[in-house]
């Protein structure tokens, strides 16, 4: 009995730190010493909504928001799966899931609030809690939310796959990327490199279901006409037809038939071009989902390309794979021309 003792006091401490909520879904206690570990699968969301709330047009512009179709894709995907739960459910389980949206409406609740926030009752865990004083104002609010719960969603699902990366990445992959492009990128365990010369390398994760590959590539920035998306379908499919060669003498290419998206941004500080589409095999029946990011990488004086494929042909759900690939493509930083050698030597 005495050796149990030390048992039953840890866990009656913990039980006294595990957090209550009122109707706002607000923690009525501090956080515990030791959170949980999120629950629930990559790309699912819950949302704590009331009955009556859940089936009127504010409830369903909310479940909208995150089923609309991801872009890109061979066919229509949801760009979450969506769970639901009433509060006085949600109060009854451990609320540990990995993104979390509470809502609340009253007419007691003066000022509609939207509020963003992590590690709630789990780590790591995206926490959203949505407050209006009726519904029609509730609709209002999620009109006005729309982008920033999607970016924050996206975000927090998009850290932890680089978290995970960064603990099991491949040191000898990312140091050759290193040494070879001037790039600190996480590519995880289990990607090997397939091709390399001086200015294509490509990588790929396998397994007798799928193929997951990133190819890397750069040329030189000649104007602004570099960033068309004329110019870089047309240098991403000569870098293709060359060094990807498939069954029977095919070789892959873009789909030009399917709607290509264009965005611009930035990448670690530079101007950035992404571009989402399908990829074919062009004299064989292979095809997937890409995803392209052009870099004009000013510190290195050129165009750096990182372009990823998915290949799932028994599976509709190719969703997860490509934000694997987003989310390596967001951890690369340019790094500067590595010194020559002369000058290193100079300087010891």
């Amino acid at each position: 009995m005495k050796r149990r003792i030390p048992t039953l006091l840890l866990a009656a401490v913990a039980l006294a730190t595990l957090p209550g909520c009122d109707d706002s879904g607000r923690q009525t206690k501090g956080k515990p010493l030791f959170l949980a570990d999120i629950t629930g699968r990559a790309g699912e969301v819950l949302l704590v909504v009331d009955n009556d709330i859940k089936n009127d047009t504010s409830g369903r512009f909310m479940r909208a928001i995150f089923e609309q179709p991801m872009l890109g894709l061979p066919s229509d995907e949801p760009l979450y799966d969506v769970l639901t739960v009433p509060r006085k459910a949600f109060n009854a389980q451990l609320p540990t899931f990995r993104n979390l949206v509470y809502t609340q409406v009253a007419d007691t609740i003066a000022v509609d609030t939207v509020k963003y926030g992590h590690d709630q009752w789990a780590k790591p865990q995206a926490y959203i809690s949505v407050q209006a004083g009726s519904k029609a104002r509730l609709l209002k609010l999620l009109e006005r939310h729309e982008m920033k719960i999607l970016s924050f969603v996206a975000q927090s699902e998009r850290d932890r796959i680089i978290r995970f990366n960064r603990r099991t990445r491949d040191h000898g992959l990312t140091d050759y990327l290193r040494r070879h492009w001037n790039i600190a990128v996480d590519i995880p365990t289990g990607y090997n490199k397939n091709k390399s010369s001086d200015d294509f390398t490509w990588v790929s994760t396998e397994t007798p279901e799928t193929s997951v590959g990133m190819f890397f590539y750069s040329f030189p920035y000649v104007g602004e006409g570099t960033f068309s998306k004329e110019y870089l379908l047309n240098k991403r499919d000569s870098l293709l037809h060359f060094n990807i060669e498939g069954p029977k003498g095919s070789f892959m290419c873009t789909e030009l038939r399917a709607d290509i998206t264009y965005r611009t941004g930035t990448a670690d500080g530079l101007p950035m071009v992404e571009l989402r589409g399908l990829w074919r095999m062009n004299g064989y029946l292979m095809g997937g989902p890409f995803v392209l990011r052009a870099i004009h990488d000013t510190r290195n004086d050129r165009v750096f390309v990182m372009d990823g494929y998915v290949y799932y042909p028994s599976k509709d759900r190719k969703r997860e794979k490509i934000r694997q690939i987003d989310a390596i493509m967001y951890s690369a930083r340019m790094l500067p021309p590595a010194a020559p050698a002369d000058t290193v030597n100079a300087n010891k």
